[in-house]
């Protein structure tokens, strides 16, 4: 998926949506897999100034329903096919007018586990995106335009739902698992010479446990987070 073609289709499934009644501030839930939809769903809902509420395609039914009514959406993105249903609309404008930036407009919903009683949803405003992409963008590898990474987590992670609008503002070049695996992630990332590896702790563990870790090549990776040291060190 290029820039352009990811620019252009949020355009029109952004106008769409608005011409279906959703507006500023409404409750957009993702309930989709790993992929391009996401991403493309994701950037519309923004265009809009809606919310995007991320659902883990990952969890059981009975989960993913309790999050899409904790969420309470104006709209429900559930399929690739329900997302192109609205960029096939005919009439209206193409475009959606820009809609002002809103510091105080709430951006995300990311919801938490649940390991201690009922999920609940973390509220991120536009500001707090914002200030996100300031942190991490402090004359890092990650300024440069088309810097490859590998998406270690569904989507609608805390990670991805936070720094999208950095990954899409950088023009980094993103690839995407359907879903992930330790072995297969290293050895993407031992292929593709990609700078960094991001993990969670679990992750990390799973990683770390591959019988074929030693007969990687992982000298691409420049990241120096305590968790990508302790994996090259452990590969050293």
């Amino acid at each position: 998926l290029t820039y352009r073609t990811l620019h252009a289709r949020s355009e029109r499934i952004a106008a769409a949506l608005w011409r279906n009644g959703i507006r500023p501030g409404d409750r957009i839930a993702l309930r989709l897999p790993n992929g391009t939809s996401y991403l493309i769903a994701y950037a519309a809902a923004a265009k809009l100034g809606a919310t995007v509420a991320g659902i883990n395609s990952g969890l059981t039914q009975a989960e993913q329903d309790t999050l899409v009514a904790l969420a309470d959406p104006a709209l429900v993105v559930d399929s690739s096919d329900a997302l192109g249903a609205f960029e096939d609309q005919a009439g209206g404008p193409q475009r959606l007018s820009d809609v002002p930036p809103d510091p105080t407009r709430l951006a995300a919903l990311v919801f938490t586990s649940g390991t201690s009683g009922r999920p609940r949803a973390a509220m991120f405003t536009e500001a707090e995106l914002a200030a996100v992409m300031e942190l991490e963008t402090g004359g890092t590898w990650a300024d440069q335009p088309g810097t490859p990474m590998l998406v270690s987590t569904h989507f609608a992670h805390v990670g991805p739902m936070l720094k999208l609008p950095w990954y899409l503002r950088r023009g980094m070049c993103m690839h995407v698992l359907p879903r992930w695996r330790a072995a297969e992630y290293l050895a993407l990332v031992a292929e593709l010479r990609l700078p960094e590896i991001g993990a969670i702790p679990p992750q990390l563990a799973l990683m770390l446990a591959v019988p074929e870790l030693d007969q990687l090549d992982l000298s691409c990776v420049q990241r120096s987070e305590e968790h990508t040291s302790e994996l090259q060190s452990h590969h050293d």
